[in-house]
């Protein structure tokens, strides 16, 4: 939103839509330094940080955070084992002990508990 005013209302409108506030006759460098932080932010991998904190509070290993990765991403099982190469049998295997660690029952629900509790801030 582009105004001369900054009145409350605004702003508040501003916060709800997930949009800048730019006001007339402000700081066009500050205002470019904002707009180029929010690209940065806008293009950065939204999975990522939910897999690496996962890897890291539960002791995952490599494949087993391949194997989070994927499911995160909604992928499915026949097609993470083309793409990484592995067997039906090591696969299992994997998932065995990722559910373990985890206590769910499926990778599904790893997966959507994961993501779940990243869109709470967790």
């Amino acid at each position: 939103m582009i105004t001369g005013n900054d009145h409350c209302d605004l702003v508040n409108a501003a916060r709800v839509l997930d949009a800048d506030l730019i006001l007339k006759g402000g700081n066009l460098v500050r205002l470019l330094h904002h707009t180029l932080d929010r690209i940065d932010r806008a293009s950065r991998d939204p999975f990522e940080g939910i897999v690496r904190r996962a890897a890291e509070e539960l002791g995952l290993s490599a494949r087993e955070t391949s194997i989070v990765d994927w499911f995160v991403r909604g992928g499915r099982r026949r097609e993470y084992l083309a793409r990484a190469g592995i067997s039906r049998t090591t696969f299992d295997t994997e998932r065995a002990r990722l559910l373990e660690k985890t206590g769910e029952e499926s990778v599904e629900d790893l997966a959507a508990r994961l993501v779940a509790a990243a869109l709470r801030g967790r």
